[in-house]
C-alpha cells in the first residue's frame, strides 16, 4: 500500500497563520475560518487547534450564531490565541 506523503507544516506555521486571523478578527475565529485562511482541511485545523488549546496557546471564547449548510442557524465555537 502506498504511503501518503507527510506535510512539512509545523505547529509554529499554524500559529503564524492564526496570528494573522487573530489580528483580523478580534472577536475570534471558527475552525472553518481557520481552514479557509490556512488552506488546509477543517479536520486538520481542528487537530492543530486542539493541540494549541491543550498546550495553553489558544482558547475557546464562546459561540456565535452562524448559518449552517442546510440554511438553519447554529452555534459555532469561536477561538482565539492567548497572547
Amino acid at each position: 500500500m502506498k504511503k501518503k506523503p507527510e506535510l512539512a507544516v509545523t505547529i509554529d506555521d499554524v500559529v503564524a497563520e492564526i496570528r494573522k486571523i487573530n489580528d483580523e478578527r478580534p472577536d475570534g475565529f471558527s475552525t472553518v475560518e481557520l481552514s479557509e485562511a490556512c488552506g488546509f482541511a477543517v479536520a486538520w485545523c481542528r487537530t492543530k487547534l486542539r493541540d494549541l488549546i491543550r498546550s495553553g496557546r489558544a482558547e475557546c471564547i464562546g459561540r456565535r450564531k452562524e448559518p449552517r449548510m442546510d440554511g438553519s442557524i447554529g452555534y459555532t465555537p469561536i477561538y482565539r490565541l492567548i497572547k
